[in-house]
Order: structure tokens, then C-alpha cells, then sequence
């Protein structure tokens, strides 16, 4: 794909957005060649172009997410885009329509569902016809279980053996940025219904290209339960395993189905249960946290606590955790897959670093760049795919070494 640019940021100037783009800086891939950061604002563009110290190889595009010519002006002279501009059922399909329409490959840091259902019903098959490469949800919420999944599916194949259910124990902070909670209001202002029929539905993200909204494919070797949410993961759990406690680990309600799409595309030979939880020190840090995401729940949910959050109490789009608080998170995740004869197979992935949006901006931004890159004339997957089917081996690999400090550890282990 001869183009201008290798990648250009949409969104830079938001929270997220802006970390994507500083560690992007740092790419060895992109010293020598050309990119861009581009959005809505011109000011905010310049401010974190200036921040950059004014590089000679980065363009500054300003566009509109509903200003079809204006996007166009982007996607026609870049490789790839890579969106952190939420929510994205209110502004992302007019870039993906661009990005069909000029053959640019495609990927972002959504975690909608509803939306992503609609927009693989909208334009699945056509990125598949047109040989393009879209990756939607490539950021910490569901992008390091699908690898972690794939990973395990792959290993026990390889011995011969069929990947029955995934268990996953977690250690990660919850911080939260204003875009994610205004992507949470848009999301329950103007798609309860779509969260509601989806919440338990682990199938929601597997549909049949040029098939009927209703037409799924369901793998043939499915286990009867699929589902995140399953009777043991409501409340407070004592793993004996981990000596902690656990509570639902409610960021992971879009693993399952990002993971059942993985399988979903792979052809559905090896389906699995999934259920993640999230470990605690002790018990009053495992009750507090489980409250707390309640009560996030009933505030959302109820209209006046709604208006009065958003008005004196969250923080604002563009804001989120401090440095400090960036400094001092870190993650730890034990993926246990269970085979059909009984055997363990186990990845760890660790990230010394926040994972919500530290963890986010590596994660994206080695997808993008990946997907920027052909090596040996290996060209992306067409049709939207999946951290783990876009990415698989050659992304995990990336991620081992992302980064001077090596802050990504990924370790695959077999139980005798």
C-alpha cells in the first residue's frame, strides 16, 4: 500500500489519544518515515504537536468526525488509521465509511458492543471484498485476553488436545478517564435496550458476513456456556488457588465476546467457556470494590444522580488518572485453560504500567503499527477482525518487546 503517510492518530488530543501518540513518537518504525496526529481542534492539535517538539515527519490533520471530505483527506494519504475518538456509535462510522471508500486499513480502542455489532453488520463483508483490515476493540479491555485465549488455543492444539474452558484471575486497578464515563452515559442514555440484550449473550459479536442482523454461525464444538458472567461470578468468591478474594471483573464482560468472536473466525473448532474475576488483597478491599461498582451502576442508571455525577463529580472529557496514579499501577493476569482430558495450560501477562490507558496506548498502537508494516508481503486479514486473528503470534511477540524498558511480559506455561 504506497501511501504518504504509514499511520495517522485520530483523536490525539484526548486522554488516551495522547498517550498513543507519545509512545508512538518513540516507534523505531516511524523515525524515518512520515505520520500524522489529526481531530476535531485545531488549538489542541497544536498544542500536543508542539509538545512533540515539532517533528519534521508528523503532519497535523484537523477534521471533523461527521466531515466526510475531511476525513477523506486523511485516510486517502495514510496506511492506517487508529481512532481514540469515543463514543463511537455517535462518531465513528463516518470514518469507517472513509476508510472503505480510500482502501485504508483501520483499527481503535473502542469498547461498545452495540456499536460494534452495528458496525460489523454494516461493514464486515465490504472491508472483507475490498481486502481491508479493520480491528476494533485493540485496547486493555479486551485485547490481552483474546491474545491470552488464542494463545492457549494454539498451544493445546499443537499437543493435540481441545481447549475446553479459560478461567482468568486478575490484579488491575479500575481508574477511569471522562471520555470512558461519557461513553458510559451515551451508552445507557441511548442503548440500554442493545446492552441489556447483550450483556448475556456471548454470540453477540458473531456474525455472518453479507448475513441477516439475526444470522450467527454457532461454532460446531461449542460448550453449552460461554458466557463472562456465569452463577459463581456475581459476588464474593474465595479462591483457594490464589489464597484471595475475588469479585466480578465487570471490564471483562467484553472479553467473552471478543474472544467468542476470535473463535467465531477462526471456524469454531475450539470454542470455550470464559470467566475472569478480579483478585483482592483482602476482604474489606474486595467489598469496597464490589460497592463501589454498584453504586457506579445506580448512579448511571437513574437520571438526577446521572446529571449530578456528571455535573460536579466526575472529570471531564480529555482528563484522567495523574501521573502519579499512572506511576504507581501495574497488572497481573493468570489465564487458566482447561482441556477436555483435565490438563492446565497457563498465560501470564504482566504490564509494568497502568493497563486501562498506558496499557491501552502500547496495545493499539503496536496493532496499528503492525498493521502498517507488511512484512515479507504479508499483508493484514480483510474483514474485521480481532486482536488475536489480526494479530496472534507475531502481535504477542511485538508486545514482548514493546517498549526500551520492556514493560510487557507475556509467558506461556504447560502443566505436566
Amino acid at each position: 500500500m504506497d501511501r504518504e503517510h504509514h499511520l495517522v492518530v485520530y483523536g490525539a488530543t484526548g486522554y488516551t489519544g495522547r498517550l498513543i501518540t507519545e509512545y508512538l513518537q518513540r516507534a523505531p518504525e516511524l523515525q524515518d518515515v512520515r505520520w500524522g496526529i489529526a481531530g476535531r481542534d485545531l488549538a489542541k492539535l497544536e498544542a500536543v504537536y508542539k509538545g512533540m517538539g515539532c517533528p519534521d515527519n508528523v503532519r497535523v490533520f484537523v477534521a471533523e468526525a461527521s466531515d466526510s471530505l475531511a476525513l477523506d483527506r486523511i485516510t486517502r494519504e495514510t496506511r492506517v488509521v487508529l481512532s481514540a475518538v469515543g463514543p463511537y456509535s455517535l462518531l465513528g462510522n463516518k470514518l469507517l465509511e472513509s476508510c472503505l471508500h480510500n482502501e485504508t486499513h483501520y483499527c481503535d480502542i473502542s469498547s461498545e458492543m452495540p456499536w460494534a455489532r452495528s458496525a460489523t453488520q454494516l461493514f464486515a463483508s465490504s472491508f472483507e471484498a475490498e481486502g481491508i483490515c479493520a480491528v476494533l476493540m485493540a485496547g486493555f479491555k479486551s485485547a490481552p485476553a483474546d491474545l491470552a485465549c488464542h494463545a492457549l488455543r494454539q498451544h493445546a492444539a499443537a499437543n493435540g488436545q481441545l481447549i475446553t474452558s479459560v478461567e482468568a484471575f486478575v490484579t488491575t486497578p479500575a481508574h477511569m478517564s471522562g471520555g470512558s464515563l461519557l461513553t458510559l452515559r451515551h451508552l445507557v442514555e441511548n442503548h440500554c435496550c442493545e446492552l441489556r440484550r447483550g450483556a448475556f449473550n456471548e454470540k453477540f459479536l458473531c456474525i455472518r458476513p453479507r448475513a441477516s442482523e439475526n444470522q450467527t454461525l454457532p461454532p460446531p464444538h461449542a460448550p453449552s456456556s460461554f458466557s463472562l458472567i456465569e452463577s459463581s461470578c456475581y459476588g464474593l468468591w474465595y479462591s483457594r488457588q490464589f489464597k484471595s478474594w475475588t469479585t466480578p471483573w465487570f471490564g471483562g464482560t467484553n472479553s467473552s465476546k471478543v474472544i467468542r468472536r476470535s473463535c467465531f473466525l477462526e471456524g469454531g473448532r475450539h470454542s470455550h467457556s470464559y470467566r475472569e474475576q478480579r483478585l483482592h488483597a483482602s476482604l474489606t478491599s474486595a467489598v469496597i470494590s464490589l460497592a463501589l461498582c454498584y453504586i457506579l451502576t445506580v448512579v448511571l442508571l437513574l437520571t438526577p444522580l446521572r446529571w449530578i455525577a456528571f455535573r460536579f463529580l466526575f472529570p471531564s472529557p480529555g482528563t484522567g488518572p495523574s501521573k502519579s496514579a499512572l506511576a504507581k499501577a501495574k497488572y497481573h493476569g493468570t489465564y487458566i485453560g482447561t482441556t477436555a482430558c483435565g490438563k492446565k495450560h497457563k498465560v501470564v501477562i504482566s504490564m509494568g504500567m497502568e493497563p486501562g490507558y498506558q496499557g491501552t496506548a502500547v496495545l493499539a498502537a503496536e496493532m496499528a503499527l503492525m498493521l502498517a508494516f507488511e512484512k515479507n508481503g504479508k499483508f493484514p486479514k480483510p474483514g474485521f477482525q480481532t486482536p488475536a486473528t489480526a494479530g496472534g503470534a507475531e502481535l504477542v511477540q511485538r508486545l514482548r518487546s514493546a517498549g526500551e524498558s520492556k514493560l510487557f511480559h507475556i509467558e506461556l506455561q504447560a502443566d505436566s
